[in-house]
């Protein structure tokens, strides 16, 4: 006798082949068995999915929910949408190793003050705090932030590590590893990784590779040297023979016309001989950290530092001449594509763009963006801005490439609890109804069968999570069923996700009619090598 069957399925089972109609039985945390429509499945619950669509659930490849599920295990505006697995640990960022003179404020986005007291160190530590309480409702897997392991063992010195630092970092990452992490990611445009030299980008690579796992990288640049950023990237894999994934691909502003056709031909031809891929959010808005637009100079100082350095004309005046800062955006004042989205003070500024919080305030945008910073104080790492991604002929161009994942860049939040006040991107509460609706039913670039493979088999490929991604005997049953005219029905940027009937996490059923029901359900997930 099984558990669950579901019948009168409408299925799209994560291979990217047509769907069809299918019974599926479930047993023991797993998919036991899927037949033709109308079989005979004799099942202790029995599930009739008529009038909706049966999904493996959906698996984001690329978030920063390291610190958010900390906080709240529930993930709740990622679970509504039918996601089963959240890969923390990007962009370099990451809640772990936790050592030395390491902050979590600096290693983590959108840091949030909670009484419930950080105690791990190790990853395995970290993991164990994730698991703590009620427990994950669905499941992740971590990678392993370069800015993480650098504080640990430098602290956030802005120079290139000494030859025994970057073993000790190698040593570190091989630990994480070892307790289960799934790869190692750097963020190239952000500090301290922008001061990596290539031989200890090389050195960590060299140890990602000889664990068999994926390498993420957010490229060093995205806009006037992206030539430079990507190839860096290509030539790290060339060297080590790491698998590699290339974060959030679209060009930024200040990328030429033909930007994005040379990325795309370049890692189609460095493909030919290298595990290669890369990956895009629906989006055509990009988050960052409000930081980030700050020189590494002075983000190696403490925060009053920062704050009482912002605050002097003559430091504004110095870094508004700057040509490097993280988006050309800035630099070429195109204000009112440039938002704030999160801050702890001055909260009535936040979805306002700069060109308005500059009139708002009586200042000039650039000051204005520099003394909200000074504002925050020491929750300055906490805070968020939003930028106008080039165009949207960049992303219709890239999200063709059958290897392209599709990523929501955001953070597992809840319009209750602990991180109520959180603001991030409309990702957060949308990623998958904007790739449904968008670029299946409007633009018509792929199917739904294929826009369901970008975000369950493909990304349990690139992870090597060998019983995730598909609905296929012995696979984990991880099943989202859903009203597709619910789920794509327009809603605010904070509104959950409606349409998700029920909801499949490990052969447990978390979501019945759009209502939590279990927590505790997932798991932290380690790759198979």
């Amino acid at each position: 006798m099984l558990d669950y069957g579901i019948v009168n399925a409408l299925l799209v089972d994560g291979s990217g082949r047509e769907k069809r109609w299918a019974t599926i039985g479930i047993q023991d945390g797993q998919i036991a068995y899927v037949g033709q429509a109308g079989e005979d499945c004799p099942a202790r619950e029995i599930i009739d999915a008529k009038g909706k669509y049966v999904f493996p659930g959906f698996m984001d490849l690329h978030t920063h929910s390291d610190h958010t599920l900390f906080l709240d295990g529930r993930g709740m505006s990622f679970l509504r949408q039918g996601i089963v697995l959240d890969n923390i640990g990007n962009c370099g960022l990451s809640s772990a190793p936790l050592k030395g003179e390491g902050q979590l404020a600096k290693n983590v986005f959108c840091y949030t003050p909670t009484d419930r007291a950080v105690t791990w160190g190790s990853m395995a530590d970290y993991f164990q705090a994730l698991a703590a309480g009620p427990g994950l409702a669905y499941n992740v897997t971590a990678l392993v932030g370069h800015g993480a392991l650098r504080s640990c063992v430098m602290g956030y010195a802005n120079r290139p590590a000494t030859e025994a630092e970057i073993q000790e970092m190698c040593q570190l990452l091989q630990q994480c590893f070892d307790q289960g992490a799934a790869g190692f990611s750097t963020g190239l445009e952000y500090f301290p990784g922008s001061a990596a030299t290539r031989e200890e980008l090389l050195a960590l690579c060299r140890v990602t590779a000889q664990n068999g796992r994926l390498y993420a990288t957010h490229v060093r640049n995205r806009d006037r040297f992206y030539q430079q950023g990507y190839q860096e990237a290509i030539d790290m894999a060339r060297a080590t023979d790491v698998r590699l994934q290339i974060s959030h691909a679209i060009p930024k502003y200040g990328v030429p016309e033909e930007g994005a056709q040379w990325i795309l031909e370049t890692i189609q031809k460095a493909r030919v001989s290298l595990d290669i891929a890369y990956d895009v959010i629906p989006f055509l808005w990009g988050p960052t950290n409000l930081t980030a637009v700050l020189p590494p100079q002075l983000l190696s100082l403490p925060a009053r530092e920062i704050a009482a350095q912002l605050r002097l004309p003559a430091v504004r005046d110095r870094l508004r001449g700057r040509k490097d800062c993280i988006w050309q955006l800035i630099v070429e004042e195109q204000w009112d594509f440039v938002k704030l989205k999160h801050c702890s003070h001055q909260r009535e500024l936040i979805g306002k763009s700069f060109r308005e919080i500059g009139q708002i305030l009586g200042k000039d945008p650039f000051d204005a963006l520099m003394l909200v910073i000074a504002e925050e104080g020491e929750d300055m790492f906490s805070g968020l801005i939003s930028g106008r991604l080039r165009n949207e002929k960049d992303a219709e161009l890239l999200i063709q490439a059958p290897f392209c994942g599709v990523i929501s860049d955001a953070m597992a939040l809840a319009n209750d609890g602990p991180l109520a006040s959180v603001k991030w991107s409309d990702a957060c509460y949308s990623w998958v109804r904007e790739l449904f609706q968008v670029y299946v039913r409007e633009k018509r670039l792929f199917t739904l069968e294929e826009a369901a493979r970008r975000i369950t088999s493909l990304p349990a490929q690139r992870l090597k999570l060998k019983d995730m991604g598909l609905v296929e005997p012995g696979y984990r049953a991880n099943i989202a069923i859903i009203d597709l005219d619910v789920y794509l029905a327009p809603r605010g940027s904070e509104d959950y996700a409606e349409g998700v009937a029920w909801l499949f996490i490990n052969g447990r059923p978390v979501i019945q009619d759009d209502r939590l029901i279990c927590q505790g359900a997932g798991r932290v997930c380690g790759p198979e090598v």
